[in-house]
């Protein structure tokens, strides 16, 4: 590969070959794709009594250890609970017979971090967690996939945790797959699928949206794949619940004091070949008010897919509603949630100030939800800041190519023009001198 692209920057500069340009093009590849810090990586199905299973994410290195805790067990929604501990021996421990207790008011301390010896260690001060609520249909009278537009009507809904649930383990994929044989709306082969991929280093996966992550990062991708739709015009959005409790004192009878927020943006990105015509991301961080440091992101490019293979002709908007604090369904989907109720506590869930935004599937004239019965939408989550995008290889090379090669051109040009100009100078010297007899 080196022989080749040094074959391409060679130039007949009296036998020289621009060095200078090829390493320019070593270094701005190598940043724009980037090899990464190596995380231990490892990803189990941890199973419970009866049905009841926990997918669990570590991710480890020599100066601390990620969690992802991900499951349905309760039942309640698909909950996604991350913790970083300074630990790096750390791991998550469950006491089974403690978080399916009845009780909800018992089950505090069945999650927990523990160090190498078994012994609990203090909840992690960096803490975000994210509950994939409901499945929102409603009928498309616009034509504008905007949810919020109330000239729409017909809004109903799926609770996800009424869903039943079954957690595997694919090759370095977790996959949950939500059915349900009781209602009309669901075949033998309609479902709802959450599929979890974490990553050791950074890069891009290789079909779209194609994304940058990093090793603190993880792929998330929803899928909603052969529901009925009631309508012609039916159009599906998911609510996806959103809290960063922080480093939060939880008192009794207290509102939760936390030095943490949530907030919601929208980044103008770079167009380039990772994914055409895609302008925009979808953020949300969960920050430190004190420093305004990020500790958490769900991040996603506004757009998903109506046929599995992902191509940018089965591309869609995914248009987002602003963050909400509307108790009246954001506190349901926290109280009656045991992986929480595990971590947190049943009366500190209480004093948790969780948010809310809508993602609805769709664009003008797209066919509507029925055109393929298919939606997938790919999302990152991690710790820290997102990683940043940058150019491809591609378009750094066509840069290169663009503007160094008339640039070298211009160079070789004007050195042979000074050049022919020098020996026409001692030509015409030479022709003036008389020798002496």
């Amino acid at each position: 590969m080196y022989e080749e692209m040094m074959r391409f920057l060679r130039f007949s500069t009296g036998g020289k070959t621009s060095i200078g340009i090829f390493f320019i093009l070593i270094v701005i590849a190598s940043n724009a794709e980037g090899t990464a810090t190596l995380r231990n990586v490892t990803l189990e199905k941890i199973d419970g009594p009866g049905n009841n299973s926990v997918v669990y994410i570590r991710s480890q290195a020599e100066v601390d250890c990620l969690h992802y805790v991900i499951t349905t067990v309760g039942p309640t929604s698909p909950t996604l609970l991350l913790l970083k501990s300074a630990s790096n021996t750390s791991r998550v421990h469950i006491f089974w017979d403690k978080l399916l207790h009845p009780n909800s008011s018992v089950v505090e301390g069945a999650v927990h971090l523990v160090d190498e010896n078994g012994k609990p260690l203090p909840k992690s001060p960096k803490t975000s967690f994210y509950i994939f609520d409901e499945l929102l249909e409603y009928e498309d009278l616009q034509n504008s996939s905007d949810i919020t537009d109330p000239k729409n009507k017909n809004l109903t809904s799926i609770r996800l945790d009424e869903l039943s649930w079954a957690a595997n383990v694919t090759g370095f994929t977790a996959v949950l797959q939500g059915t349900d044989k009781n209602s009309s709306k669901f075949t033998n082969t309609s479902k709802v699928e959450l599929r979890f991929t974490p990553f050791s280093t950074k890069g891009r996966r290789s079909v779209l949206p194609r994304m940058a992550h990093n090793e603190l990062s993880a792929d998330v991708e929803f899928i909603v794949d052969g529901i009925a739709a009631s309508r012609p015009s039916s159009r599906f959005a998911v609510m996806l619940v959103v809290a960063n409790p922080g480093n939060s004192s939880f008192l009794p009878s207290v509102k939760v004091t936390s030095d943490s927020v949530v907030e919601q943006v929208s980044k103008r990105i770079i167009d380039d070949e990772y994914a055409p015509t895609i302008f925009t991301f979808g953020q949300i961080f969960s920050k430190t008010k004190q420093n305004s440091a990020t500790n958490n992101f769900w991040q996603w490019r506004t757009v998903c897919y109506v046929m599995p293979h992902h191509t940018n002709d089965d591309a869609t908007d995914v248009k987002s509603t602003t963050l909400t604090g509307n108790q009246t369904y954001v506190a349901p989907a926290l109280l009656d949630n045991k992986l929480l109720q595990g971590y947190f506590g049943f009366s500190n869930l209480q004093l948790i100030e969780a948010r809310a935004t809508i993602a609805g599937f769709g664009k003008e004239d797209d066919g509507y939800y029925n055109a393929t019965a298919y939606i997938s939408w790919t999302s990152l989550v991690g710790f820290g800041t997102p990683p940043p995008e940058s150019f491809s290889i591609t378009v750094i090379s066509i840069l290169i190519a663009g503007v160094g090669i008339p640039i070298v051109i211009i160079l070789i040009g004007s050195v042979f023009l000074l050049k022919r100009r020098f020996c026409d100078e001692s030509r015409i010297r030479r022709s003036q001198y008389e020798p002496i007899e």
